[in-house]
This record gives C-alpha cells, structure tokens and sequence, in this order.
C-alpha cells in the first residue's frame, strides 16, 4: 500500500482525490469537478502553466491542472497531516507539486509566483485577512469566491483588479470570479 493511501485514511477528504486508486474514498464536496472544468473553460490550456493554490485542502485543482499538462503547482495549506498527504502523492505520482504551511505567505511570496492563482472558499474564514491582496501580487489571473457575504468580497475584489468577472454560482451560492 502506498504510503499515501495510508495517510488518506488520516485526513479530512474535502475534495475528491483524482487518482483510480482513491475511487472509494468519498469527499466532502462533490461539486470539485464541474468547478475544475469551469476554470479550465475560462482560462484555457493549462499546458506549461504554473499554478499557485492558497487554502488548497487536499489539492483536487492542483493535481487535476497537473494532470492536464500544467507545469507545477505551490499550493498553501494549514493543516499538517494533509500538506503531509498532498506532499507524499505528489512524490509517488513523480508530480512538481509542493504543499506549503499556510502562515509563510511571505515566505512563499519570495518563489510562488505563478500564471493562475486559486483561493475557492475560505475568504472571511479566520486567519485569511489580505489574502485577495496577496493573490494579486503572486499571480497573472486569480480564480476565486469566498464563504459568506458574497456582495462584500465582489466589492473587495473590484478595488483590487481591473477586471473581475463572475464565472460560476454553486455550492451555497458562492460565486467564482475571475480577477485579473
């Protein structure tokens, strides 16, 4: 068994695991799939692309952009036991994906800078004040939405970018706007 396989089974599976071998363990959030293709339809190919995922959870984006010919991923998340998951696949699947600690933003500013940024649903959650502002300057075009007062993040958003659009509304009715 791989060693990834055993630390799957220690993690919260937010997102679905985009490997054959992790069919049978079920996610939280069904809706990853269609908001991959959503993205992907907006942006284009992602081949050669590089990829910076802030709040990535178990890294369902990061490893599906791989999959489709991306580049490498940096992706940010707080919790040890999935960074430790999303770390040992990623070197399993011989992947260029590396899975940060979410506080060292500034640490990681000094290398992530990317072509696509995603932050999907964590913003107004605790700890996640400046994010937008830091997504701006680390990459070419943002994806995201945020968990709660929706008008309010729109707003924000608009006062940052010149150009935001909304692209998507699902999952609690959270809108996905692309920001560049």
């Amino acid at each position: 068994m791989s060693q990834a396989l055993v630390f799957a089974k220690e993690i919260r599976v937010y997102q679905p695991i985009p490997f054959p071998e992790y069919d049978g363990v079920t996610a939280d959030r069904t809706d990853c799939i269609i908001r991959y293709q959503v993205i992907q339809d907006n942006y284009g190919s992602f081949k050669g692309k590089t990829i910076y995922d802030l709040c990535s959870a178990n890294c369902f984006f990061g490893f599906r952009f791989l999959q489709d010919g991306g580049k490498s991923v940096v992706a940010v998340e707080k919790d040890d036991n999935t960074r430790k998951f999303v770390n040992t696949l990623a070197k399993e699947k011989g992947l260029i994906l590396d899975c940060e600690r979410e506080p060292l933003l500034e640490e990681i500013a000094l290398y992530a800078q990317a072509d696509i940024g995603l932050y999907l649903d964590t913003h107004y959650s605790e700890g996640t004040q400046g994010y937008p502002e830091h997504m701006k300057k680390m990459v070419r075009v943002v994806f995201t939405s945020s968990c709660e007062r929706q008008e309010d993040y729109k707003t924000l958003l608009q006062s940052l970018f010149p150009n935001v659009e909304k692209i998507y509304k699902g999952f609690q009715e959270r809108v996905i706007y692309k920001c560049w």
